[in-house]
């Protein structure tokens, strides 16, 4: 399964996006209110299930094996999560402007392994950007749900960003061509996203395409879970907990009959808090495992 996923890879992506753009280009694409239901589905579906291998992560990263070491993880993992959504909660605009920094960041990271840290950081800040080059009024309509107050200075700040980190991405996929030649595949692949395709299509088409299975079998591998029951089995738990969740949030506020609004907000704003602690872990995860590599490294070398 895993042969087959690493083989794949990318390849998924650049299918719908094709796929999405032929619809959009034919008028069959799905209104806003529809729009919202896929992109909410396909978070659930595809988007969640990547950052719910964490209690393993955090198992390697943290030596940690017993239940009551478990039992610590997943309350220190909720009291960041609810401390950074008291956070949207005081401040929307802040809440929203970090959160869009955080995911250029932490989009940058599904090309770890392709370039500096410079050009990750272009490819994420492209991927965030990038659809206000021509869905503005859309794009700061979004914004607007999540926090009327900043969602026009971020729209006029994301048209000063997003070409010139696009030309530094597509700069960089040329370069590394020759080693990784799929790279400016992906890359054209969400640019014409970005520029042709609803945002809330294109956010669903990249988060859940590339994304999400991108880290969600990197962190597989990792784990050594090596089949799609595995990681069905290790992710389902992590993942049904902030679907109930949200559920109870959006009838709780919106009644049976919810607004496109209010699930548009328990959406990016469940990804946002979520995304904190998960992006905290990935770093420990990360820094531990660099101290191991520089460990072995010297004892071969004493050797």
């Amino acid at each position: 399964m895993m042969e087959w996923a690493k083989r794949t890879d990318g390849v998924i992506f650049v299918a719908m996006t094709m796929l999405l753009l032929l619809l959009t280009a034919t008028g069959h694409t799905p209104g806003r209110s529809a729009s919202i239901v896929l992109l909410a589905l396909g978070v659930v579906l595809f988007g969640l299930p990547h950052g719910a291998l964490d209690p393993l992560v955090a198992q390697r990263a943290l030596d940690m094996h017993s239940a009551m070491g478990l039992l610590l993880f997943v309350l220190g993992y909720a009291l960041i999560a609810a401390m950074y959504g008291f956070v949207w909660r005081w401040s929307a605009p802040v809440g929203l402007a970090t959160f869009l920094c955080i995911s250029a960041f932490h989009f940058g990271t599904d090309w770890e392994q392709r370039g500096r840290l410079l050009t990750r950081c272009a490819y994420g800040l492209a991927i965030v950007t990038l659809p206000v080059l021509h869905h503005a009024s859309e794009t700061q309509h979004i914004y607007a749900v999540l926090s009327p107050a900043a969602a026009e200075r971020l729209v006029q700040f994301s048209r000063i960003v997003a070409l010139p980190a696009a030309l530094a991405a597509c700069l960089a996929a040329v370069v590394q061509w020759r080693v990784r030649r799929s790279d400016l595949l992906e890359l054209a692949c969400i640019v014409a996203g970005a520029l042709l395709l609803q945002p809330l299509l294109y956010f669903s088409c990249y988060f859940c395409f590339l994304h999400s299975p991108r880290h969600l079998l990197g962190t597989a591998r990792a784990e050594g879970l090596t089949t799609a029951k595995a990681i069905a089995g290790a992710a389902a738990p992590a993942t049904i907990a902030p679907v109930v969740f949200g559920c109870i949030f959006y009838f709780a506020r919106s009644g049976p009959h919810a607004l496109d609004e209010s699930l548009l907000q328990i959406v990016f704003i469940g990804l946002a808090v979520l995304t904190v602690p998960h992006m905290l872990l990935q770093a420990v995860a990360h820094t531990g495992q660099r101290q191991r590599e520089s460990g072995r490294h010297l004892a071969v070398g004493d050797a």
